[in-house]
């Protein structure tokens, strides 16, 4: 019997293409939901793979495809527009304290989930309200695609972490919620030929009423709001247990007929401030991390969750986070715990300092997004790649440059840093610049707590020239003020 080998064609060097974000696996998902061929499907961009999808269902239902332009936006007063053109609802972060026993509560697909339970979709959201005389045809697509990713999530919990099928399921499932966030996000935009800005907005609406009625039902029984942050809201009261916040979960399942449950459950919390204002008094949103009942250390936003943030900084934040929670109570961390961390910092800068990093740990890594031609600026990554490519070395879009800090105030800036692997010998490392690296990872961790790196005899930090320029006067000042004394 002769074999046959059947495949595709799919363009390696395509730094865009989708398929590098998913894998070949991946892909199953991609070219079913939008009947592509799978080539296509791999190099695509989310908007014309959810038109693909939508013009099937527009000609299986009889419906005559509009033209490839979206109908943006309806005129409406001023008024109107200002109500309803809004994002996800945000409940301000209680910064400046550590939490303990906290709950985080997430809408699983909240969006998706909207879209179905509401009929929302572009020919039947209006100006005069939502029309019921026939369903839509996104909840319809919509619907399809959830089912499907959650029949792999819970495929996935049920196989070997290591498995190549746990692997798959897991590509599955991340390419599915791929096409559900472009179905909800390419509604509003006028690319989108069947594009209705009031569809978009109304699905915001709705995200925020939710919100608003899960805060309302928490507090009435009895739980204190840290934060909330479009589909998810962080709840806690003085010796609740997991079970208590799996049946508030339920509560509100019940009361909004949409799916939430406990996420994560927290032994402490710490919700950061925004790291541009110098007062510290200024909320972040999705800027904070915590240790969970389990021990594990769960991080959002800071430095040891940052792809381009190099091996020793991450090591050494997880590690001072780590330090600061080992203990059983806040009241601890915050008396006990504070010192012991500055402990900590200090440890790691005499390490640096007398050279017991090993250099490999010290290397940051960045990709190149565009043609080295192309930058207007010489940033660090860009530096080293000019650096390789005066080598002999082939440098393209999409590569990853690593490189080490060398001497970041050099006047030329391609001398500030240097290749990792570069053939000119040994690289010395900038140990000031590390330093200031560790300090600034120190700040966001212990921030809250008054740490200040002007104790390891660095100035301190601004974001921005101005808070420079009315420190430098406020300096100056103070000089004049001891001269007239």
């Amino acid at each position: 019997m002769p074999s046959f080998f059947y495949g595709v064609f799919l363009d390696i060097n395509n730094r865009s293409a989708v398929w590098g974000n998913f894998r070949v696996s991946g892909l199953d998902p991609l070219f079913t939901s939008a009947f592509l061929p799978t080539g296509f499907a791999a190099r695509w961009s989310a908007n014309r793979t959810t038109d693909s999808r939508l013009c099937y269902e527009i000609l299986q239902r009889g419906y005559v495809i509009p033209q490839n332009a979206g109908y943006h936006d309806f005129i409406r007063p001023i008024q109107q527009v200002t109500e309803r053109d809004r994002g996800g609802m945000i409940i301000s972060p209680r910064i400046g304290d550590v939490h303990e026993n906290v709950a985080e509560l997430d809408y699983e697909s909240q969006y998706p989930n909207l879209i179905i339970k509401e009929g929302l979709s572009f020919e039947t959201v209006t100006p005069d309200g939502i029309s019921e005389t026939h369903k839509g045809i996104l909840p319809a697509i919509t619907k399809k695609a959830l089912s499907r990713r959650l029949h792999f999530k819970g495929l996935r919990k049920n196989l070997a972490i290591e498995s190549d099928d746990c692997r798959w399921a897991e590509q599955r499932q991340i390419a599915l919620k791929f096409i559900l966030v472009c179905i909800y996000g390419t509604l509003g935009s006028c690319w989108n030929r069947f594009g209705n800005v009031l569809t978009f907005e109304e699905i915001n609406l709705k995200s925020r009423e939710t919100m608003i009625e899960t805060k309302n039902i928490a507090q009435s029984e009895g739980f204190q709001i840290l934060y909330g942050d479009t589909n998810s809201i962080f709840v806690k009261s003085e010796g609740a247990t997991e079970e208590v916040y799996m049946k508030l979960a339920a509560l509100l399942t019940e009361k909004t007929r949409l799916p939430i449950s406990l996420t994560h459950h927290y032994k402490f919390l710490l919700l950061l401030p925004l790291e541009a204002d110098p007062s510290g008094i200024m909320e972040a949103q999705k800027h904070y991390f915590g240790k969970l009942t389990s021990g594990e250390i769960l991080t959002r936003g800071i430095e040891v969750r940052r792809h381009d943030s190099h091996r020793f900084i991450k090591d050494f934040q997880l590690g001072l986070i780590t330090t600061l929670f080992n203990h059983e109570s806040a009241g601890a961390v915050k008396s006990k715990r504070y010192e012991t961390a500055q402990d900590f910092v200090t440890h790691c800068l005499d390490d640096l300092m007398e050279g017991n990093i090993p250099l490999e740990d010290l290397v940051v890594s960045r990709i190149l997004r565009r043609s080295l031609t192309s930058y207007k600026s010489i940033f660090p990554h860009v530096s080293a790649a000019i650096r390789l490519a005066s080598q002999g070395k082939s440098i393209k879009p999409g590569d990853t440059i690593d490189f080490i800090h060398t001497d970041a105030k050099h006047h030329n800036p391609l001398r500030r840093v240097a290749p990792y692997d570069s053939p000119d010998g040994r690289i010395h490392e900038d140990r000031d610049k590390y330093r200031e690296m560790i300090l600034d990872a120190a700040e966001t961790v212990l921030s809250t707590f008054g740490f200040s790196r002007e104790v390891y005899g660095f100035q301190k930090k601004f974001n921005n020239w101005i808070d420079e320029l009315w420190e430098e006067r406020r300096r100056k000042m103070g000089m004049e003020a001891s001269t007239e004394e």
